[in-house]
């Protein structure tokens, strides 16, 4: 409503209604007349309601009475108007529910309080997510290491052996040219002979005192025993190589190298040294037995053309005279040792540049020590889920006796550890990354990383919603594969499975022609054998048919 009129004393007010067509005005206007005219007859009487006039901003007057009039609406005041009220002024009356209610407040100045940086304590919550392992629980010397006495030294010398430690470089030692630059490849394959004979001694002079009773002579096999691991902890990547690995080539040809250091001398001419058995744990032959004579000759005389035509080694910056000088006899071999050394550090430095290219090959290209921290650098965090097994299983892929483990962890190597197995995941992701995080959010991100994983695309099935266009109406994609064992084509299809582990269960899906279409279908059809279980279908009448296990037939079914 607005303010028709004010009485000169400013106690009486006409008011009118902005809109009287309003319905909503017409409405209250009545409702008004019905409810509230003529009530408030008293102030001082608490059965009574009080109405104000509101002009907003907290800006009220109390009515006394009123009464409505054709178009207007007449109100008595309790107070005066203020003055800056005057006509036109908008206004709408209300209903108080409450006396206003009126208090003292004290506001003071608020000051700063003064901080000082203190130290926190220890967190003991703090997250272990940027490692790479988790803590196991309280286990002995023989719960890492296992019973096995081979075992266990491979796994401690996996850890803890090598000339410098740290990142194991993918070398190819199949080729001189790839590790020997300062020092001499024939003093280094006599080291290893000479180490070899070594081991022979240790091993023969424990036996001996095994065989003999008293504290001394336990103390005795015990300490060649030491000297046994000790001698065999301190063996390098290329010795160990050479006392381990049953194969050199990790091609199926060769491949030359790019900037060889001696161009006469390269391909893969340097095999690991014989072993006396095909299966893993290999054993090697005797130094004196034939098989390690012609591999021994055969592979020092390439070591001897190599060194001949190594124009970089160590040794050849030391004048002639003090070579021929017969007081220096031990000369040659302790520059060879120090050739030996620059070795290490050249190749870890030739190695800097392998975390730019990206191979698939788990001995070419980048360390596997270093994937983590390459993933690390574009924001990407691997785990490692074999982390909870046993050391001998995740290092050696054996179990605590030396012997591989068979099945899918078996195929391609005899005794494939956890750990290169984790490696070959992470190295597939690191080659991957870039793609990966350019398609992060999409079903082609999701394929990808699980096919790092091996995981194929028809076993998990992706729903994805939407595009990249607005005005598209989200789609859906779903991929069925329907593979099956074809019974069309190939009527004796028979699945046969050669497993040395327990089979719990075997699920197998196949397919026949329309036997009311085809009546050249053989009335049986045997679909699986895995040992002495066979499965047969053998058809009865028209598509009816049975299964048949072992014999033992089913109920009638539909075979079509």
């Amino acid at each position: 409503m607005a303010i028709d009129d004010i009485s000169p004393d400013r106690t009486e007010v006409r008011l009118r209604a902005i809109d009287e067509t309003n319905p909503k005005f017409l409405l209250s206007i009545n409702q008004y007349i019905n409810n509230v005219a003529g009530r408030q007859t008293a102030l001082t009487d608490n059965n009574n309601f009080s109405f104000l006039l509101n002009f907003s901003r907290n800006k009220t007057n109390l009515f006394v009475n009123s009464v409505v009039v054709g178009k207007y609406l007449f109100v008595k005041l309790y107070k005066p108007l203020d003055d800056d009220i005057e006509k036109n002024f908008k206004c709408w009356i209300v209903r108080e529910n409450k006396l206003p209610y009126v208090d003292n407040i004290s506001v003071s100045e608020v000051l700063d309080q003064i901080t000082f940086n203190v130290l926190q304590g220890t967190n003991w919550e703090a997250s272990a997510e940027q490692d790479t392992s988790n803590a196991t629980t309280l286990k002995s010397w023989s719960d890492l290491l296992g019973s096995s006495m081979q075992t266990s030294q491979q796994i401690i010398d996996s850890y803890f052996s090598g000339s410098l430690g740290g990142v194991k470089l993918n070398i190819d030692f199949g080729d001189f040219n790839n590790f020997v630059f300062y020092s001499s490849a024939t003093e280094r394959l006599d080291n290893f002979k000479y180490k070899i004979e070594l081991l022979e001694y240790y091993t023969a002079q424990s036996a001996s005192a095994g065989l003999l009773s008293g504290s001394a002579a336990i103390a005795n096999a015990a300490d060649f025993n030491n000297l046994y691991t000790n001698l065999i902890g301190g063996m390098d990547q290329f010795e160990q190589y050479l006392y381990y690995d049953s194969s050199s080539k990790i091609f199926t040809h060769d491949i030359p190298v790019a900037n060889p250091v001696v161009e006469f001398v390269t391909g893969s001419y340097i095999s690991p040294a014989p072993k006396s058995n095909s299966t893993y744990p290999f054993e090697l032959y005797s130094v004196t037995s034939s098989n390690f004579e012609s591999w021994y000759t055969r592979i020092h005389e390439s070591a001897s053309i190599y060194d001949l035509r190594n124009n970089n080694r160590l040794i050849r910056s030391i004048p002639e005279f003090m070579l021929l000088d017969e007081n220096n006899e031990q000369l040659s071999t302790f520059v060879n040792m120090l050739g030996h050394h620059y070795d290490i550090l050249y190749t870890y430095i030739n190695a800097m540049t392998l975390i730019n290219p990206r191979d698939e090959h788990p001995k070419q290209g980048m360390p596997n020590e270093l994937l983590y921290t390459v993933a690390k650098q574009f924001g990407w965090k691997l785990t490692n889920g074999a982390q909870s097994t046993d050391l001998w299983e995740y290092t050696l892929g054996t179990d605590s006796n030396g012997t591989p483990l068979t099945g899918s962890n078996s195929v391609g190597d005899p005794s494939l550890p956890l750990r290169d197995v984790t490696y070959g995941i992470w190295r597939r992701i690191v080659n991957n990354i870039p793609g990966l995080l350019k398609s992060k959010g999409t079903k082609r991100s999701v394929q990808a990383l699980l096919a790092c994983y091996g995981v194929p695309q028809s076993l998990i099935t992706i729903q994805e919603y939407g595009g990249p266009r607005l005005k598209r109406p989200p789609s859906y994609e779903k991929l069925n594969f329907d593979y099956s064992l074809d019974l069309i084509k190939n009527t004796t299809g028979v699945v046969r499975v050669d497993y040395n582990q327990t089979i719990g269960a075997v699920e197998l899906r196949f397919r026949t022609d329309n036997v009311l279409k085809n009546p050249l279908v053989p009335g049986t059809m045997n679909l699986f054998s895995a040992g002495g279980n066979d499965v047969t279908l053998e058809f009865s009448r028209g598509t009816m048919g049975r299964i048949q296990i072992n014999g033992t037939s089913s109920a009638e079914i539909e075979m079509f």
